[in-house]
């Protein structure tokens, strides 16, 4: 019995050989024979993966698919590229097969095969080159809206092969709303960018795709979206929007931001000239100078513990799944300690935060805690309070010399003014009274004391009548003080 084992297994090898070929070659009556007088394994694949059932899909033998499923053949069974017997039956454009497979198998197995994909992401719909097949798939409810690596439903693939029929027969099916709403992002020339979009992408629709391509199927669409008994909603394909975004450039992005606060700051000085608000203005100048003078040594306190502080908080592990914390860079790690000088520490985010019951902190506990209590110490305490003390210091000497310097710069404002405006004004000034110039006469003299005169002589007697009231109230007094004495002397 040994002995016969391998010659019965290279016979079964033998026999599966001839079963493959003759799927092949199309002969039914070979195929027959092998299956009923032999016991070879009907779903055995050969080096490129491929079934009895492929072979038979791949030369359109429906006597064979019929013949090989009844012998209760696998029809999902998939081949070194993942596709289904019914995958070769589309793509060959095997109608009758295609219709075969799909009256035959299980209602489970018919799911299974219209869903099945192979390594580009085709369905069966998908691969469907004939008007024929993808009427046949549609009623056997294959989904139009699914799409293969390249993000494509069956509609564009129709339609970027060229297989005006297939996509005809799609947008003339009662899932053509389905397949029509769909967009897929596309790689653009190496000259464009868009920062709103991801991964410099633009994108298109299907309808964009029909429109550029197969304006007979474009007009199909358009009846139906303008079907008086349809809904409005089918509008929406009509109404295609440009999806892409039509950003400046970064740099132009950035200039104008910049321009606009240098065009606030411009202004702000201006005002220096100003009687209220002038003087705060050159005295917030003249405090920006003076910590001009202390900025770099603010700026080595700052690295002094920014550095530090990046070697002793750093996680690998964070960097690594591109988890953000304050010192995962240098440049963070600088940033974050101007920020602390300010007293906003956020200790939840400068220690380590595993949510892990008994991992520790940071690291190096120990050293990291010091090294914050002497940040705490020397820079919100000590630095912070050393630049409002220099700030308070000069503020009273600064608010002395400060309106005096914002009178100066109002002269040297108006001066320059005054000189370019002197001599057009007072041109046409002396002119004006040159016009207005007359001889006096006798009678206009007489005319311009008359006021002059009657003004004098009511001076005359307000001044008369208050010495009077002066003299009057002056005898009374006396009268008082006379009377006291004599009551003193009496008294005495």
């Amino acid at each position: 019995m040994l002995y016969m084992a391998p010659c019965f297994i290279e016979l079964l090898i033998v026999n599966l050989d001839q079963l493959h070929k003759a799927c092949k070659n199309g002969n039914s009556g070979d195929v027959n024979t092998l299956l009923y007088t032999t016991g070879v394994d009907i779903d055995a694949p050969d080096n490129d993966g491929h079934t009895p059932l492929h072979h038979a899909c791949e030369v359109g033998s429906e006597r064979i698919v019929k013949l090989l499923i009844q012998e209760k053949a696998n029809c999902c069974k998939r081949d070194n590229k993942m596709r289904t017997p019914l995958h070769i039956a589309c793509l060959r454009g095997h109608h009758e097969v295609a219709n075969t497979i799909l009256s035959l198998c299980n209602k489970k197995d018919i799911r299974k095969m219209l869903n099945a994909v192979d390594c580009n992401g085709y369905t069966p719909l998908h691969t469907a080159g004939n008007e024929r097949i993808v009427k046949l798939l549609l009623e056997k409810e294959a989904d139009v809206t699914k799409c293969d690596n390249k993000g494509l439903n069956p509609l564009e693939v129709a339609v970027e092969e060229g297989h005006e029929d297939v996509a005809m027969a799609i947008v003339n099916s009662e899932h053509w709303q389905e397949a029509l709403r769909n967009y897929t992002s596309t790689t653009p020339n190496k000259f464009q960018w868009c920062p709103c979009i991801n991964n410099k992408e633009t994108h298109t629709t299907p309808m964009r795709r029909i429109i550029k391509n197969m304006p007979d199927v474009a007009k199909v669409v358009f009846d139906r979206c303008c079907e008086i008994d349809k809904s409005p909603d089918y509008y929406e394909f009509l109404e295609d929007f440009d999806l892409e975004c039509y950003c400046t450039h970064p740099l132009q992005w950035q200039f104008g931001v910049t321009a606009l606060f240098l065009s606030w700051i411009i202004l702000i000085l201006s005002t220096r000239k100003l009687p209220v608000i002038g003087i705060y203005v050159v005295m917030f100048v003249r405090i920006f100078n003076n910590f001009m003078k202390v900025v770099i040594f603010a700026l080595l306190l700052i690295l002094a513990f920014a550095f530090p502080f990046y070697m002793t908080f750093y996680d690998a592990q964070d960097r690594s799944q591109k988890i953000r914390t304050p010192f995962i860079t240098p440049w963070r790690s600088i940033f974050k300690t101007i920020i602390m000088t300010m007293g906003e520490y956020d200790m939840d985010s400068v220690l380590q935060q595993n949510n892990e019951r008994n991992s520790a902190d940071t690291r190096y506990p120990v050293f990291a805690f010091s090294l914050l209590v002497v940040f705490v110490i020397l820079m919100p305490i000590l630095f912070l309070n050393l630049l409002i003390g220099l700030a308070v210091g000069d503020t009273e000497e600064i608010r002395k010399s400060a309106d005096t310097h914002r009178q100066i710069l109002k002269v040297k404002f108006t001066l320059p003014i005054e000189g370019v405006l002197r001599p057009v004004i007072g041109a046409r000034l002396i002119k004006k009274l040159d016009s207005l110039k007359k001889e006096a006469t006798v009678a206009d003299v007489k005319s311009q004391n008359r006021p002059l005169a009657k003004e004098i002589k009511d001076l005359r007697s307000s001044v008369f009548q208050e010495v009077k009231d002066l003299r009057s109230s002056m005898d009374q007094l006396v009268h008082i003080v006379t009377s006291m004495n004599e009551n003193k002397k009496g008294e005495d």
